[in-house]
């Protein structure tokens, strides 16, 4: 008689077996590594995400960028922009609609009394600054995820193609990441839109010359700081005369809503220019520059 034993297990069961513990565990493995990637995934994402939103408040408040605006010599073109003039390096207007410049971002929320001393949110391309996993504007390579540069372009008054101030910036914050991090980040860029508020200098808008008979007279409008819609008021003449009163003579009858009356009287055959300045009737009392225009009389 043979006896089985059918409680032993044999050598091939336990070879069954601990190949399926190992597939287990490769496959539990694989699942760590991939959770733990995910979570740093989602952790950078996270700490881009409050880092962007403190870039984003600082670039549209006014602390933020007139902070920033202090800086010099680095941000000479957007204290021109924010508080007008310009010195230095930049011998003429800085502030030029529809060019895209670059600035250094401070951040607000740090109270250092020197603006040099603050810390950094957003740098040019040559100085970026750099931030690491944990959202820190203060990281040392090669811990750093990504770096931000930022940048305006201002609208300035009227449309023209430079200004005294600009009406308003449209700045932009671009996020880059590292070499090697891509995977984790995503490069991109966010336009916003930060209004200088501040009190502009007026101008008039350019006035054609103008032809009368000896013994007439028109009535013309003039308009002051066409287009900026923060500046419709009731502004001042502060000059309004012809250089030879024999040939013609000039009558200012003020500003409404932005739209000057002047009537012009031919006096004599001849031709006179006629000048106009305005300010903008404000307690700093803010000129125009001189606008010139030519009245030919006819006989």
């Amino acid at each position: 008689m043979i006896i089985r034993n059918n409680k032993g297990v044999s050598l091939v069961q336990l070879l069954v077996v601990v190949a399926i513990l190992a597939i287990l565990l490769s496959a539990f493995s694989d699942l760590i590594v991939g959770m733990q990637k995910e979570v740093s995934r989602m952790k950078s994402k996270q700490d881009r995400v409050i880092t962007n939103y403190v870039v984003d408040q600082a670039l549209t408040s006014q602390i933020g960028i007139t902070g920033s605006a202090e800086l010099l010599p680095e941000n000479e073109m957007l204290k021109a922009c924010v508080q007008g003039g310009a010195t230095s390096s930049c011998a003429s207007n800085c502030c030029i609609g529809e060019v895209e410049q670059e600035f250094i971002l401070v951040d607000p929320r740090d109270s250092s009394i020197n603006p040099r001393d603050r810390m950094r949110l957003g740098g040019t391309t040559k100085s970026p600054v750099y931030f690491d996993k944990n959202g820190n504007n203060s990281c040392v390579a090669p811990n750093c995820r990504f770096h931000v540069i930022t940048k305006f372009k201002a609208r300035c008054p009227g449309g023209v193609s430079s200004c005294d101030h600009a009406e308003s910036l449209t700045t932009s914050v671009q996020t880059v990441p590292e070499e090697g991090k891509e995977n984790l980040i995503k490069a991109q860029t966010r336009n916003l839109i930060y209004f200088v508020n501040l009190n502009y200098k007026p101008f008039i808008v350019a006035v054609a010359d103008q032809v009368l008979t000896a013994g007439s007279d028109v009535t013309i409008s003039v308009m002051g700081n066409a287009g900026h819609p923060s500046e419709v008021q009731n502004f001042i003449f502060e000059t309004c005369k012809a250089n030879d009163t024999a040939i013609v003579n000039v009558t200012c009858y003020g500003f409404m809503n932005g739209v000057g009356t002047i009537k012009i009287s031919g006096v004599s055959e001849g031709s006179s220019s006629v000048t106009l300045k305005i300010n903008d009737g404000g307690a700093t009392n803010n000129f125009s520059d001189d606008l010139i225009f030519k009245v030919n009389v006819i006989p």
